[in-house]
C-alpha cells in the first residue's frame, strides 16, 4: 500500500517537474534573485513541497506557495489577488487568460490530469526569451518517454517560438502524442488538417481527428 503510494507521488512529481520549472523561468525576473508568489490547488501539495527546494537551491529564487481549493483560488483571483505562476483546472485557467489575468500562451498542461499552469499576465516578455530553454527540457523530457512533452514540442515548432516555425515537426510531435492518447493533441492534429498547415486542406480528416 506505502510502495504503491509512494509510486503515485513519484510519476506525479516527475509530470510536473518539467512545465512547473519552465512556468517559474518565465515567471521570474532574469537579472537577480526574486520572490515568485505560486497559487495552487491542495492536490499538488506533496509534490510542491518537494519541487520547491530543488528549485530554490538551483535558481537563487524563493517559493512562496498559497494552497487552497480552485473554487477559492479562482473566487481570490477575481477579487484582485495575483501571483506570477497559478497551478489550477485547465477551464478555470482558459477563463482567466480570456480576461487577461493569464498570459496568452502561457498554459500548460500536466500530464493528462486535469490540472494545468498558467503565467501571470505580464511576465510574456521573460517567457519570451526562454523558449530555447522550453525546448531543452521538453527534449529531455521526451527521451525519458514523458508524453506531455510531445504535445509541448509540438507547440513550440507549430508557433514558432524558439525554433523556425515548420508544420511538419508540429505534426510529427503532435502524432508521438495523440499515439499516447493525448486528446490535445488528436484536436492539433484536426486543426492542422482543417486549417492546411504543413498538410493538405481536409476537413474529413479534420473530423476523424
Amino acid at each position: 500500500m506505502m510502495r504503491g503510494l509512494f509510486s503515485q507521488r513519484a510519476a506525479l512529481a516527475a509530470a510536473v517537474e518539467y512545465p512547473l520549472l519552465l512556468a517559474l523561468v518565465a515567471a521570474a525576473p532574469a537579472a537577480y534573485a526574486a520572490e515568485v508568489k505560486v497559487m495552487s490547488t491542495v492536490a499538488l501539495t506533496p509534490t510542491l513541497d518537494e519541487l520547491t527546494p530543488k528549485y530554490e537551491s538551483s535558481s537563487g529564487n524563493k517559493l512562496t506557495i498559497i494552497y487552497s481549493t480552485i473554487a477559492d483560488l479562482k473566487k481570490r483571483i477575481d477579487a484582485g489577488e495575483t501571483a506570477d505562476l497559478m497551478i489550477l483546472s485547465r477551464p478555470v485557467l482558459d477563463d482567466l487568460q480570456t480576461q487577461g489575468k493569464v498570459a496568452q500562451g502561457s498554459i500548460v498542461n500536466v500530464g493528462r490530469s486535469y490540472v494545468a499552469i498558467g503565467v501571470q499576465a505580464g511576465r510574456v516578455s521573460h517567457a519570451q526569451r526562454d523558449f530555447i530553454l522550453a525546448k531543452q527540457l521538453y527534449e529531455k523530457a521526451a527521451s525519458l518517454k514523458y508524453a506531455a512533452s510531445y504535445l509541448n514540442l509540438g507547440g513550440l515548432f507549430y508557433a514558432g517560438s524558439g525554433v523556425p516555425k515548420d508544420y511538419e515537426a508540429a505534426r510529427s510531435w503532435y502524432e508521438k502524442a495523440a499515439a499516447a492518447n493525448d486528446p490535445a493533441a488528436m484536436n492539433a492534429i484536426g486543426n492542422l488538417y482543417e486549417q492546411g498547415n504543413g498538410v493538405p486542406k481536409d476537413y474529413a480528416q479534420a473530423r476523424i481527428w
